[in-house]
């Protein structure tokens, strides 16, 4: 079921307790304000081979939906203990022996903030005097939150960044008075070959391009040499395209030596993320602005 009242319902009978979702109240703390309920639906679909029928569709709340209780009533402490233990371990509904009613308790992840997680005792002594405190590498877990809020950034840093004419001149060279480069089918030649690029060792191919362009003088004309030579630095140097999106790198990382990480795997998605924001900006803003038609009505006969 997706229904969380069905399921309060049946939880509270798992545990002997009467259980109500936590209210928020107006003008409390922050943490009495926050949601009580975090949750989406799962459908799973499955196929009887013998049959070759479809099997029922099993629909139900999705793994990482995430609920808020509070206990009604005066409850034994011990005895709960015991049977919160006893229903983590051995799930609730009917499917659960396929995988399905998999439930933890106060999950440190949720119930602890991110400053108070500890190191481990590894990491403290190999670097004693660091202030910050940040999980191993090796928890994959943090790693795919950190995937998700670096590319969310570079996606929202690159599209205010392509909204600045000036920056996207400061970026790339373009602009529009006078216009570089001065056809549009530079601009595509140049996105089109961003578009293949990556990992660093695509880079030799994209100087190649560059210099080829400067040797031929019927395409060189097309651009300035501080456009030629902004597309060159943003390819070569690792560090220009975090430097031009200002990327607030240590509120999205988790784990220790994150930023480097993120900044080596991401650099050819930031890359190209970042030309092709500018380049369609660039173009919408040189595109004609559209003027009012006004049709005359002729009257006449057949």
């Amino acid at each position: 079921t997706t229904s969380i009242s069905e399921f309060t319902e049946q939880l509270s009978n798992q545990l002997g307790v009467e259980l109500k979702l936590k209210e928020s109240s107006k003008g409390q703390t922050e943490s009495d304000s926050l949601l009580s309920v975090l949750g989406r639906s799962n459908r799973r679909e499955s196929w009887q081979v013998r049959w070759r029928l479809p099997r029922p569709s099993l629909v139900g709340l999705a793994a990482g939906t995430c609920i808020v209780y509070e206990i009604q009533g005066e409850v034994n402490k011990e005895e709960f203990a015991k049977k919160l233990t006893q229903v983590q371990a051995a799930g609730i509904g009917e499917r659960r022996a396929e995988g399905y009613g998999q439930l933890i308790f106060n999950d440190p992840l949720l119930m602890k903030e991110i400053g108070t997680w500890k190191p481990p005792e590894d990491a403290i002594k190999a670097n004693p005097d660091s202030s910050s405190v940040r999980l191993p590498t090796s928890d994959s877990y943090a790693r795919i939150l950190e995937q998700a809020t670096w590319r969310a950034a570079i996606q929202r840093e690159a599209l205010g960044l392509a909204s600045s004419s000036t920056q996207r001149q400061a970026a790339l060279g373009l602009q529009l008075n006078p216009p570089i480069p001065k056809t549009s089918a530079q601009l595509g030649s140049l996105r089109s070959l961003v578009a293949r690029l990556q990992t660093p060792s695509d880079v030799p191919g994209m100087i190649a391009w560059l210099d080829r362009l400067e040797q031929t003088a019927n395409r060189k004309d097309k651009w300035s040499d501080d456009s030629l030579q902004a597309i060159r630095s943003l390819v070569s140097q690792p560090g220009r395209v975090w430097e031009l999106l200002k990327i607030q790198s240590r509120e999205l990382t988790l784990t220790q030596q994150g930023e480097q990480y993120w900044q080596r795997e991401l650099w050819a998605e930031a890359v190209r993320t970042l030309v092709d924001a500018c380049i369609r900006a660039h173009q919408r803003e040189g595109e004609p602005k559209p003027t009012e038609n006004r049709l005359a009505g002729v009257g006449g006969g057949h």
